[in-house]
């Protein structure tokens, strides 16, 4: 790829011969690859692209890993909320299941609310799901 800008592209100007080739070196899909090329690609820019080129080059490395920070950040953000809800919800359940049990072995529903901290309402209907 860095090689294709020594190359003759008849049709083509330079300025699209080099976007080209940053779109092909940032589809790479190994990270260190991608790097690797991009830096190839820096070393290389002196010989072969204009001051522009460079500077959209550096702008694009420079905004790829700032998308890559961000989706990194929300994917992390995404797995705690999932976590905390499902958390939440193992917990609801671990409730309800104690509070069955309570209920099964006749203890009163004022009882079962203050030991479990579930609503009245809750415990009643585990209550009438029981007889």
């Amino acid at each position: 790829m860095a090689i294709a800008l020594h190359m003759s592209h008849p049709g083509y100007s330079d300025h699209q011969i080099v976007q080209r080739t940053v779109e092909l070196a940032m589809s790479i899909p190994d990270q260190d690859e991608q790097n690797f090329m991009a830096a190839i690609l820096l070393e290389l820019s002196g010989k072969m692209m204009g001051e522009s080129d460079v500077k959209l080059l550096k702008e694009v490395l420079r905004m790829r890993n700032i998308v890559k920070e961000i989706e990194m950040e929300a994917e992390a953000r995404g797995e705690a909320r999932g976590e905390a809800r499902g958390e939440a919800r193992g917990e609801t359940l671990g409730k309800l299941s104690i509070a069955r049990n309570m209920l099964r072995n006749g203890m009163s529903v004022d009882t079962v609310v203050t030991m479990t901290g579930l609503d009245q309402e809750q415990v009643r209907e585990l209550q009438n799901g029981l007889n």
